[in-house]
């Protein structure tokens, strides 16, 4: 079964739910996937290790019948110490999301530098060659180092990035949970 049969099976499963709850629980299981995908699974066996939409439907309906009686017993209005905290907070958490997005941005480009300044090391040692055969020898593996340095760093730097964004998207979600009626 593809992932898009298996979403809208469950969505055909969960038309019970009000439209929005369904549409995030659809996103949620369509990124349950794509995490799975991202590891290495075929679509097929991320869709296969959820079980079928109609046993998945089944055990999000009895969880939501349970929440949702829950949630009204205790739900309880936001006090002015919650807005208030929120108000200071938010400034704190997109500062911190601004540093890493610069800190992430800035690695990728002194890795891309590092490749590039190699390479053009690389390439005049040959000319150097000529007119002296050790510094061209130094000059080739000096280039030759800050290029392997500098794809290294690339994988780095482009794993933090990915890293950045998943802490982005982590801390989002954290916040609309917590402060979604704002």
């Amino acid at each position: 079964m593809t992932q898009s049969e298996f979403l809208n099976g469950l969505k055909s499963h969960l038309s019970k739910i009000p439209k929005d709850e369904r549409e995030k629980i659809v996103e949620y299981y369509s990124e349950i996937i794509n995490d799975k995908i991202d590891e290495g699974k075929t679509e097929e066996q991320a869709v296969s290790e959820l079980g079928s939409p109609e046993q998945v439907a089944q055990s999000v309906l009895e969880d939501y019948s349970d929440n949702d009686s829950k949630h009204k017993e205790n739900q309880k209005p936001r006090s002015v110490g919650a807005i208030i905290g929120f108000s200071i907070l938010i400034p704190f958490v997109i500062l911190m999301v601004a540093v890493l997005g610069v800190v992430s941005l800035s690695f990728i480009i002194a890795s891309g530098a590092l490749i590039v300044g190699g390479a053009a090391f690389f390439i005049s040692s040959f000319w150097i060659f000529f007119q002296s055969f050790p510094a061209g020898l130094f000059q080739f593996g000096i280039g030759l180092f800050s290029v392997a340095l500098g794809v290294f760093a690339m994988y780095g730097s482009i794993a933090f990035g990915k890293l950045y964004f998943r802490i982005v998207k982590a801390t989002f979600k954290k916040y609309v949970s917590v402060y979604g009626g704002f």
